[in-house]
């Protein structure tokens, strides 16, 4: 990878300095930061692709890039909160938490330096877990076993819609393992690098305490549904960002977030702008067949959609009451991953195809 994967990283850390300073200044000076703070971000996802270890960090670090776009502006001005002092640290809290966890201030901390020693020891024992299974299983064994005799052809867009066309057997695992491999590719790298950034911000520079880094997922048990796989178990990093912005749009056309066509709007602008990030890191990287982040994310938009309109059916409750609760649960995991089965080779094959150079 060599030094040229810390020019990404460094036009961000420059990027996240300017945004601390600024979090305690006035609204103008605010409003003028996020010109500089912007430009480092665009130098910063314009560099990205010199991130090719491990492989899809380049489009995961190029996403999290453009979220911050998003994040800052958020902070510094639609929904400004003053730091509790003027402090760096205090500042850092309000950059550093999307997720609004409750902060504490640098003088309230509480945790012993065993605990804070604990605590890195976990992270450390999960971070070699992730990489061990990633390297040895996941590549090492799966990817080798299943993608060995795996020809370009089989990616081809005769195979991206599945509609009672044959397939080989070989031609249907490597569909399986494409339709899920993405769900681990995002959690090892999102579960890895929030690993390690606990650890420097809790253990070494202790700005932070063990609980202010809670897990950035849901329980796998909330996933019998695609509503509660990108709900209740996907990572919840952008999520409250974009919520924000879809409810500020909401306002301005002054639609009630409870009423029938809010509950339509509000997802559906979560999705769109989950798509649209997706479809620019995807650019960044000099990904192809860009549209397709849009079209999977409006898929999986609708399908929450009709997941919604069933839930309220008397068949539905009905059917809910008779069968026993494991039995729906399993059922319900077997349809998010035949679903994913479907969509999700609609989305990556073309990428995977165009890779290939076919």
């Amino acid at each position: 990878m060599g030094t040229a994967a810390l020019t990404p990283l460094l036009f961000f850390a420059l990027s996240s300095l300017i945004t601390i300073w600024a979090l305690g200044q006035k609204q103008c000076i605010r409003g003028l930061s996020l010109l500089p703070t912007w430009l480092f971000n665009l130098l910063s996802l314009s560099s990205c692709r010199h991130l090719t270890w491990p492989g899809g960090m380049n489009s995961t670090y190029a996403i999290l890039i453009i979220y911050y776009f998003f994040h800052t502006l958020q902070i510094l001005i639609l929904d400004y909160h003053p730091p509790r002092s003027t402090s760096f640290i205090n500042r850092y809290k309000l950059w550093n938490n999307p997720r609004r966890v409750e902060a504490r201030s640098l003088f309230s901390l509480r945790n012993s330096p065993k605990s804070r020693l604990s605590f890195a020891l976990k992270q450390c024992f999960k971070i070699f877990a992730l990489f061990t299974t990633d390297a040895y299983l996941i590549q090492g064994v799966i990817s080798t076993a299943v993608f060995a005799g795996a020809k370009p052809s089989d990616f081809a867009p005769y195979y991206e819609l599945l509609l009672f066309r044959p397939l080989t057997g070989q031609q249907a695992v490597v569909r399986a393992v494409i339709s899920m491999s993405w769900i681990w590719t995002a959690s090892y790298l999102l579960e890895t690098s929030h690993c390690i950034l606990s650890i420097l911000f809790v253990a070494l520079l202790r700005w932070d305490e063990p609980e202010e880094w809670p897990s950035i997922w849901g329980h796998p048990r909330y996933a019998t549904s695609v509503r509660g796989f990108w709900g209740k178990t996907w990572n919840r990093i952008t999520i409250p960002t974009f919520a924000f912005y879809a409810q500020h749009v909401l306002d301005k056309f002054g639609i009630g977030r409870k009423s029938g066509l809010g509950k339509i709007v509000l997802p559906f602008l979560i999705f769109f702008m989950s798509g649209l990030s997706h479809g620019l890191a995807g650019w960044a990287v000099g990904d192809v067949a860009l549209e397709r982040d849009m079209l999977f994310f409006m898929i999986n938009f609708l399908a929450c959609a009709c997941e919604s309109w069933v839930g309220k059916t008397r068949w539905w409750k009905d059917s809910k009451r008779r069968m026993p609760s494991w039995l729906l649960k399993m059922a319900g995991f077997l349809y998010v991953c035949g679903f994913f089965f479907m969509v999700v080779p609609l989305w990556l094959y073309p990428k995977i195809y165009g890779a290939l150079g076919s």
